[in-house]
């Protein structure tokens, strides 16, 4: 390839900082492609890899042209975030415009080709699904999303597109540091809900209420953390071989989850039967993902899984904690998914 790709990603805040870590991503492992995350406020949580362009703290002049040049000459655009029942506006383009004093999308080689890629996750996205998966059919060249194993039509140009996540690679377990800390982490079981009430922390806690003696004949101590930063997060989990995502109708796998499975943590979440077949289809070795599924909304059946789970003798255990850190190397390392995403760009809209 003579001339890298441009790629521009857009979003208000970057939710799980996933825009801003494939950004990070493809500059680092793709030579023939580049990137740059543009956003117009900075991020709540204080993530290591920062917004290549944070417009919210720039009062360079300087600084603002080269993010309005990157974004002009951008071959495909990725914004997240808002849609309107209007053809073709945005909240957040709407906001980067005015901030770049870019007054008509035409102007951005992206918007002329028809190269705008929507990408929705979250609650934001499950709540209004039908009606933005029925938009992006029709304005856009593609919808990217994790949530799309769930609520997706799963029309020819739909992508399930695994968010990529940045850790240091001390925070990813060898094979070698799987092995030899799981007789204490087995130990613990952790949730680190940033909304309880998206996770549904009150019932997970009632459940671990409920198994409270078995846990303590077991010397199991279960943590809930919440309000730390994310590194302190990153630590903690390192300590526990344990970790509950979510429990609650969308369900899924959550970027913490992942963040667990990067250490060989067994993660347990709501999800649906269907789930599994359309993770084989997705991942890159084709093979069943490695988590716990649990039924919402039958609490006796998280409360059966995780007494099921903690009582495995170690050896069972290890194999699981293996799988888990591989799967995370094969779907979720910023290797992976730098690839990924690029490779479903390229896929023309069939």
């Amino acid at each position: 390839m003579d001339k890298k790709v441009r790629i521009a990603l857009l979003s208000r805040f970057d939710y799980a900082n996933v825009l801003s870590n494939w950004s990070y991503a493809i500059n680092k492992h793709l030579p023939d492609a580049e990137a740059r995350s543009i956003s117009f406020k900075p991020h709540i949580f204080n993530y290591p890899i920062k917004h290549d362009y944070d417009l919210a703290k720039i009062t360079d002049k300087f600084i603002l042209g080269k993010a309005k040049d990157f974004l002009i000459n951008a071959d495909y655009v990725l914004f997240s975030e808002e849609i309107y029942p209007t053809a073709k506006k945005s909240g957040v383009l709407n906001s980067i415009f005015k901030i770049l004093s870019i007054k008509n999308p035409n102007e951005i080689k992206a918007f002329r080709n028809n190269k705008i890629i929507v990408f929705h996750s979250g609650s934001t996205y499950r709540d209004s699904y039908e009606k933005l998966n029925d938009l992006c059919s029709r304005y856009w060249m593609r919808l990217y999303s994790p949530d799309l194993y769930r609520l997706s039509p799963m029309g020819k140009n739909d992508r399930v597109i695994f968010p990529s996540l940045h850790l240091d690679e001390a925070d990813i377990f060898s094979e070698a540091e799987v092995i030899k800390t799981l007789s204490a982490r087995k130990f613990g079981i952790l949730h680190t809900p940033s909304n309880k009430k998206h996770k549904n922390s009150n019932i997970i806690s009632k459940c671990i209420n409920d198994l409270a003696p078995k846990l303590q004949d077991k010397g199991i101590i279960y943590k809930e953390v919440s309000g730390i930063s994310n590194q302190e997060i990153l630590d903690i989990k390192k300590d526990n071989l344990f970790f509950i995502d979510q429990f609650n109708y969308w369900g899924g796998l959550g970027v913490s989850g992942i963040e667990s499975m990067s250490t060989g943590g067994i993660v347990l979440c709501s999800m649906q039967n269907t789930h599994q077949n359309v993770f084989i289809k997705f991942s890159s070795n084709k093979k069943p993902i490695p988590v716990a599924y649990v039924l919402y909304p039958d609490q006796n059946d998280l409360k059966e899984k995780i007494e099921r789970y903690i009582g495995l003798g170690d050896e069972k255990l290890l194999e699981i904690s293996l799988k888990s850190r591989a799967y995370y190397l094969d779907n979720f390392s910023p290797k992976a998914t730098s690839y990924a995403f690029v490779r479903n760009i390229f896929q023309e809209k069939e």
